[in-house]
């Protein structure tokens, strides 16, 4: 039976020989490593004619893009099974009011604010903005907005326009 050739390789030659498949495994793995790029937009992660890429097409294009919704829930120490079954029951809540910027990337935030009344949103609307003018502030509230706020807004000021407009919102 004839060895493989590495196996008829001395001990020294074999350790070189692993040594020199080691290093070209690191560079080759260094140099991949510069050529990754991280991918943001979850939505490469469906076919392009799919439903859910062309309705985020839709609303980036026409609604100045997708909102976000965070809810922060202070988790107890050890998780258990009601904190794990108060989670989840928040997928079936809906938000009970909008916090919107007058200025976003693509449109207004008088654009959203009317797109959402033509859609027959009822929900309440507390306007944001670094660009405060009295003919702003007039057509905000002209088109249903419950509060609105300058930048810089301070944290207890938000939350009681929050608060306000979801009371008048029940």
């Amino acid at each position: 039976m004839k060895l493989p050739a590495f196996a008829r390789l001395s001990g020294m030659k074999q350790a070189r020989a692993v040594t020199i498949v080691v290093v070209a495994c690191a560079v080759l793995a260094a140099i991949g490593a510069t050529r990754l790029e991280v991918e943001t937009d979850f939505t490469k992660n469906f076919r392009s004619g799919s439903s859910i890429a062309t309705s985020y097409d839709y609303v980036e294009k026409h609604l100045g893009g997708a909102g976000v919704w965070d809810v922060i829930v202070p988790a107890p120490a050890t998780l258990n099974d009601k904190f794990l079954a108060d989670v989840r029951s928040l997928e079936q809540q809906r938000p009970h009011c909008v916090v919107l910027d007058l200025r976003m990337p693509h449109l207004n935030g008088f654009h959203v604010q009317r797109a959402m009344a033509d859609a027959g949103t009822r929900l309440p609307v507390v306007i944001i903005t670094g660009d405060d003018s009295p003919e702003s502030r007039v057509l905000a509230l002209a088109q249903g907005a419950k509060a609105y706020l300058r930048k810089p807004i301070d944290d207890a000021m938000l939350l009681d326009a929050i608060q306000t407009a979801m009371r008048a919102f029940v």
